[in-house]
């Protein structure tokens, strides 16, 4: 159970350490704007994707990797019906699915790596399902 909550604090996290490493006058106060946008999203989420997953004992790499990519064509959606940065609708949606698909995929590989893989945990809930 420590491992999948680290995975999503991990996932959390990665920009806030991007930005605090970024370095710069506001090093510390932008990794906390950005932590208060990556935080809630991933509880919000990443925790009902999770938990989706394992009641359906899809927690496989290509599973996991695809349901992040999948969230990734779900965060973007909103950007279909904008009419942002002055594109026409479906060109926005395309440059921000171009985006926003390889980072939830990138986010469920590293979530997979550090919470599912070889978790004793998660493997003898799955047996106790079947």
């Amino acid at each position: 159970m420590q491992r999948i909550f680290f995975g999503f604090l991990v996932c959390a996290l990665i920009y806030p350490c991007i930005a605090l490493l970024g370095g710069g006058a506001h090093a510390i106060g932008g990794a906390f704007a950005v932590a208060t946008i990556t935080v809630p999203i991933t509880l919000l989420a990443g925790v009902p994707l999770f938990l989706f997953l394992r009641n359906r004992g899809w927690l496989g790499l290509w599973k996991t990797v695809g349901a992040g990519a999948a969230a990734g064509i779900l965060a973007s959606t909103p950007f279909a019906f904008t009419d942002w940065y002055k594109f026409t609708d479906w060109y926005a949606f395309i440059f921000v699915a171009s985006y926003f698909v390889p980072v939830g995929a990138m986010h469920a590989l590293i979530f997979w790596f550090v919470a599912v893989y070889r978790n004793e945990f998660l493997q003898s809930s799955q047996r106790s399902n079947a």
